[in-house]
């Protein structure tokens, strides 16, 4: 009796249990960027790859918006800077710049949009300090989310990687 208890008891925990369980659409949660430099045109890019799906809940939950990411309005424009502005901090020598959405490019089939920016900037010269703070997501996924960037700083920086996670200060520093 007591056997047969135990089975029924345990057959219901994993009923409960299996209906009660929503998977995440895609257990990975990460980011990636590349950042790049170009010298002839003084012009600092940013394009970004982000899921969509996170992308979205973490625009409705920092800045209250639930956007079309086929027709961005300008007020969504607006947010999707002022979100850039607050997670994902670019400095050159103490002084940050500030994002400019210019474009998105969204692959639903893949549940991934692009997003660019870019920034005119000053002439760059060797000993240029960059520092690069990327948190995108972190209040929504904590330590789960990584976000990865590319850095090419030509002719200063051939080429660089780094992983930001809530762990490492999410910050990376490089005098150029």
């Amino acid at each position: 009796m007591i056997n047969v208890t135990l089975k029924i008891i345990s057959f219901l925990v994993v009923i409960i249990a299996t209906i009660s369980f929503k998977p995440l659409k895609h257990p990975v949660k990460f980011t990636t960027s590349l950042v790049e430099y170009n010298n002839s045109k003084k012009t600092l890019y940013v394009e970004t790859r982000v899921f969509i799906d996170d992308f979205l809940m973490s625009l409705k939950d920092a800045k209250g918006i639930s956007p079309n990411l086929k027709a961005i309005s300008k007020v969504d424009e607006s947010k999707i800077n002022e979100y850039y502005n607050d997670d994902f901090q670019i400095t050159l020598n103490k002084k940050n710049l500030v994002f400019k959405y210019y474009s998105l490019e969204v692959m639903e089939k893949y549940n991934v949009a692009i997003l660019k920016f870019s920034f005119k900037l000053p002439e760059v010269q060797i000993g240029t300090n960059l520092q690069i703070s990327n948190t995108l997501f972190f209040k929504q996924f904590g330590y789960v989310q990584s976000n990865h960037c590319t850095i090419r700083f030509a002719p200063f920086l051939e080429e660089e990687s780094h992983t930001f996670t809530i762990n490492d200060g999410a910050v990376f520093t490089k005098r150029l």
